[in-house]
């Protein structure tokens, strides 16, 4: 029978290689090896990379209420604010919007296909007085053969022209029987475009019979208008 010493030295060669891999697995096994160091960069590589070219994430992530009615204008409180009328890509949308771009109206142009803004001509402005709502009305009379009647007559001045009245002008009535001046009421500026005036004159003592009464707009003509034929109205009652 060989001895022990004899089986051990017969393979030289094979107790070597097994004391290296020992050893090799011991230095991997070692947390502050450079082999272990360099291995552990390796596989942080790895994941690295697969996660940039194999991962892809759910497409509404990052996504903030996008919406596919156009790609154009910039996120704001969760709503899209588009810049300009041309970022609207369908008729529907421009007219929709068409207050929503910067306080310019949009308008589709049916020509080109595309959202512009709306071009509003401005025109030239101006004064005009008009004299509106003339009426008569009639209160308590007297009997007898010189009668007389309370009689209270309004009308009213408005301005529909298109410029402010910024100085004063004068309103009247008169008696067109008579051919006199019955009141004449001043107006002080601002008199904006839309506002009305109202002015009124009580006879107090008027005797029976038709009698024709004259309301005039800016009597002495202060106010340039581009109308002076709205200025007047006429009216008659019969009393009692």
């Amino acid at each position: 029978m060989p001895s022990k010493q004899g089986v051990a030295g017969s393979n030289p060669v094979e107790a070597v290689g097994r004391i290296y891999k020992k050893e090799v697995l011991i230095g991997i096994m070692n947390f502050k090896s450079p082999v272990f160091l360099m291995i552990l960069l390796v596989a942080m590589g790895a994941v690295v990379l697969f996660f940039i070219f194999f991962y892809s994430p759910s497409d509404n992530i990052g996504e903030l209420n996008v919406t596919n009615e156009s790609t154009i204008g910039f996120q704001n409180n969760s709503e899209v604010i588009y810049t300009s009328c041309l970022d609207y890509i369908d008729k529907a949308k421009c007219e929709e919007d068409a207050y929503n771009v910067s306080s310019n109206m949009c308008s589709w142009n049916e020509n080109e296909s595309l959202c512009g803004l709306k071009i509003v001509e401005e025109k030239e402005k101006f004064y005009d007085l008009e004299a509106i709502e003339f009426v008569f009305t009639k209160g308590a009379c007297t009997s007898g053969y010189n009668g007389t009647c309370e009689l209270t007559i309004s009308a009213k001045a408005r301005n529909i022209g298109t410029k402010v009245i910024e100085g004063k002008f004068f309103s009247s009535f008169v008696d067109l029987d008579l051919d006199s001046l019955v009141d004449i009421f001043p107006t002080e500026g601002p008199f904006y475009p839309g506002d009305e005036k109202e002015f009124s004159y009580v006879f107090s003592n008027l005797s029976f019979g038709n009698h024709f009464v004259r309301f005039r707009v800016d009597t002495s003509y202060q106010v340039g208008e581009v109308d002076e034929t709205n200025n007047e109205l006429v009216e008659g009652v019969n009393l009692p």
